[in-house]
C-alpha cells in the first residue's frame, strides 16, 4: 500500500476543499446586471485537496515523456542551425475524492489531473528523460509512482494484458496535493454559421469557447 507521508505539499495558505466541492464550481456563478445569472467556464484558482489516483494515461508508464524542441536553437560543426530536442513530462492522472458518499449507489466524483513540465520534475523529484531508452532510470520512477498510486499499475498491466476494460480491487492510500485550475480553448463542436472572423462559436451550453482543466502542482514524492 502506498505510504501517503511520502507525497508532500508546498506549506500555500489555501483552505483544503474536498474534490466534490471543487468540481461543483459553486463560486463561478455570477449574477449580472438584470437578474442574468451565468457560470464562468474556469477560474485561475488554486486548490488544496485530498484524493485518490484510480487511473492515468497514457496506459504505459514508458510513455510519460514526450520529446519536445522547446529548447533553444544550436549550430552544429557544418554551421547549419539544427534543433535541440529536450523531453517534458505529460501524462494525466485520474483522481477520486475520499469524502463519504452520499449513497452507495451513487458514483464518486472523478477528476482529470494533468502532470506537465515542471509540475511533473517537482512531483517525481527528476527531469524528464527517454523513459524506454533508460531502463533504470524509468524503473525508479515506477518505484516512485507506486508511493504514489500503490498497485494501480500492476492491477492495470495485467488487465490489458489479457484485454479486459476493468481491474482488481487497487491498494492505493488518499494523498494531499496541490490543484491548479486553468481554461483551454474548447474541443466542442463549432456552430457551421458562424463568421470565420469570429473563429467559430461554440455550440456547447455554459462553455464561452473554453474548457475547464485541472493541473498538480507543488507536490513531491519523497523517497
Amino acid at each position: 500500500m502506498a505510504d501517503t507521508g511520502l507525497v508532500k505539499i508546498r506549506n500555500y495558505t489555501v483552505p483544503t476543499l474536498p474534490l466534490e466541492k471543487i468540481l461543483l464550481a459553486e463560486t463561478h456563478i455570477n449574477n449580472a446586471p438584470g437578474g442574468i445569472v451565468y457560470q464562468l467556464p474556469f477560474q485561475n484558482v488554486n486548490y488544496h485537496s485530498q484524493v485518490r489516483v484510480v487511473d492515468f494515461f497514457p496506459p504505459k508508464v514508458e510513455d510519460f515523456a514526450v520529446q519536445t524542441t522547446s529548447a533553444p536553437l544550436f549550430r552544429s560543426g557544418d554551421g547549419t542551425t539544427e534543433p535541440k530536442y529536450g523531453w517534458e513530462w505529460r501524462f494525466c492522472l485520474l483522481v477520486e475524492g475520499v469524502e463519504p458518499k452520499p449513497s452507495k449507489q451513487q458514483p464518486r466524483e472523478v477528476m482529470k489531473l494533468y502532470v506537465c513540465g515542471q509540475d511533473g520534475d517537482f512531483l517525481l523529484d527528476d527531469y524528464a528523460f527517454n523513459l524506454r531508452s533508460n531502463p533504470r532510470r524509468l524503473e525508479a520512477i515506477k518505484e516512485k509512482l507506486f508511493l504514489l498510486w500503490g498497485n494501480l499499475e500492476e492491477e492495470k498491466s495485467k488487465a490489458m494484458a489479457s484485454g479486459q476494460q476493468s481491474w482488481g480491487p487497487v491498494k492505493s492510500c488518499p494523498f494531499e496535493c496541490c490543484i491548479k485550475e486553468y481554461g483551454v480553448r474548447c474541443t466542442h463542436g463549432k456552430d457551421p454559421d458562424a463568421m470565420d472572423i469570429d473563429g467559430g462559436m461554440c455550440t456547447h451550453p455554459d462553455c464561452f469557447g473554453w474548457e475547464r482543466r485541472f493541473a498538480m502542482f507543488g507536490t513531491t514524492i519523497h523517497t
